[in-house]
């Protein structure tokens, strides 16, 4: 039997235990097809789906509308898959400038390699570079004030420090990389 998204959503807020089987099985393939729009790779797609069901599981008490639910998760849809797109394309940009520091004529390194760098040279920036770095890049959504508060700094040295990480981070992996092409 169909169910109305009100249904299935006043069901889950009562806890009843199939019901966000249900909300997953109604709404999962619509966040997942937003993902595709942006062209993201299939686990890419997944991930956006896991992260905006999640977050609607959070905050379904936050909708005014239950019939609105389509274009709520829509719209997270496209926020997520716009960051994860964003950060993908960081993340091939960096690799791309860390190839070329160390083959500047002929961009030989693969991007596994880079990513093994980037991850040695994370590992050695130490905190609490390499916990801001890991968490604003790893997290779905990083909520500032949480995550201030959670490696102990103000919520405004958070941008600067970021910037100052990153230019460590460069360094670092340039120096693997010069290292691993002599």
């Amino acid at each position: 039997m169909a169910r109305s998204a009100e249904d299935i959503i006043d069901r889950c807020l009562r806890g009843e235990a199939r019901a966000w089987d249900d909300f997953v099985d109604r709404y999962q393939r619509l966040v997942w097809s937003v993902a595709r729009s942006y062209r993201l790779p299939a686990e890419d797609c997944d991930d956006v789906t896991q992260a905006v069901l999640v977050a609607a599981l959070r905050h379904l008490a936050d909708l005014r509308d239950p019939a609105k639910a389509a274009s709520w998760l829509i719209t997270s849809a496209h926020r997520e898959s716009w960051r994860v797109a964003r950060n993908r394309r960081r993340t091939v940009d960096l690799v791309g400038d860390f190839a070329s520091v160390s083959e500047p004529d002929d961009r030989r390194a693969t991007d596994l390699e880079a990513m093994h760098s980037m991850r040695a040279a994370l590992d050695e920036l130490g905190d609490p570079c390499r916990a801001l770095l890991v968490a604003l890049f790893s997290e779905v959504d990083p909520h500032y004030p949480d995550l201030a508060k959670r490696l102990g700094m103000p919520v405004g040295s958070i941008g600067p420090t970021r910037g100052r990480c990153i230019e460590k981070l460069r360094a670092r992996m340039g120096a693997h990389l010069e290292a691993k092409s002599e």
